[in-house]
């Protein structure tokens, strides 16, 4: 209950803060030419990229909370606002991750993936990773461990519904394939990113 009123009351003030910003800041003249537009419309951190695709880093907490981060755009968080709750996997969800086989977990994640991307029109930005998740689960042989289906799947698959590319290709990284496999999965997300700046 506590935790409750004090989030309630930072958020008034930073609303409050806000506006008080918004009221004394002086009116900026539009940029002159389109380079010093496409500056000003820019990602605010470098963890900002890709955020309306759902590749975005993390939330930056130091934005969050005071409104303002000391690294400014040089950042590795996200500074732009995320409206709702990431949809996450609580720990029996991520047991049940566990015992899939890495080919099993990956065909779980490409499902979704597809969808997500083909929602978004990012095709052709995202053909070398799913190329590359396709690969790995075609090299991979193991199922179920027990070779029963989880009664927890369903939920699973309706919560990777809502996740982010991001999200996803996290979930794709808990398979057992080694660091070198999650090496190129960051790689690809990481093209993926500079491919949409």
């Amino acid at each position: 209950v506590h935790y409750q009123a004090y989030v309630s009351q930072l958020s008034q003030q930073m609303a409050e803060k806000d506006l008080t910003f918004l009221a004394e800041r002086p009116e900026v003249a539009e940029p002159k030419n389109e380079a010093t537009k496409s500056e000003a419309a820019g990602p605010p951190s470098l963890g900002s990229i890709g955020h309306e695709w759902g590749l975005c880093r993390r939330p930056c907490i130091y934005h969050l909370a005071c409104g303002t981060c000391t690294k400014g755009a040089d950042c590795g968080f996200c500074h732009m606002p995320h409206g709702e709750r990431v949809p996450k996997l609580d720990k029996q969800q991520r047991t049940v991750l566990q015992e899939l086989g890495a080919g099993e977990l990956l065909a779980l994640v490409l499902e979704p993936l597809r969808a997500k991307v083909a929602q978004m029109g990012l095709e052709e930005n995202a053909a070398e990773l799913i190329e590359l998740l396709e690969m790995e689960r075609a090299g991979q042989t193991s199922m179920l461990k027990n070779n029963k289906k989880h009664p927890k799947l369903h939920c699973i698959r309706k919560i990777m519904g809502r996740m982010s590319i991001s999200g996803l290709v996290g979930i794709a990284g808990y398979s057992q394939n080694g660091t070198d496999f999650r090496d190129r999965l960051t790689g690809a997300v990481e093209k993926m990113r500079d491919q949409l700046r």
